[in-house]
């Protein structure tokens, strides 16, 4: 799996440890993943390795968004199901290289 440059995932109930698992998946590109509950920052940051990933989709995931911030190449991000906290929010500001965004989060502490 080493030279995958896109990988879907459908109700696949993907966890931190799946992404890890991923690690020599070097030419990653996209990841979408719908069934993704079992992904938390820890998870996001395991995806810092991945220099030439562009589009990550985690749909359900239990994420505040503070692990997005090493991902500085994403170009596309969609996050649903998720609790964003203000850090969260800042993290995504700072992806400066964002083209496209889709967010249906709900505000800690809202």
């Amino acid at each position: 799996l080493r030279h995958l440059q896109r990988i879907y995932l459908w109700h696949a109930q993907v966890s931190d440890a799946d992404l890890a698992s991923l690690r020599d998946s070097r030419d990653l590109e996209l990841l979408y993943c719908h069934g993704a509950a079992g992904v938390t920052d820890a998870g996001i940051a395991a995806l810092q390795k991945f220099h030439k990933l562009r589009e990550l989709t985690l749909n359900g995931a239990q994420v505040t968004g503070v692990g997005v911030k090493p991902l500085r190449n994403l170009t596309g991000l969609s996050l649903t199901s998720t609790i964003f906290t203000d850090e969260g929010i800042a993290a995504v500001a700072g992806l400066t290289q964002l083209e496209n965004l889709f967010l249906k989060i709900d505000i800690a502490g809202n």
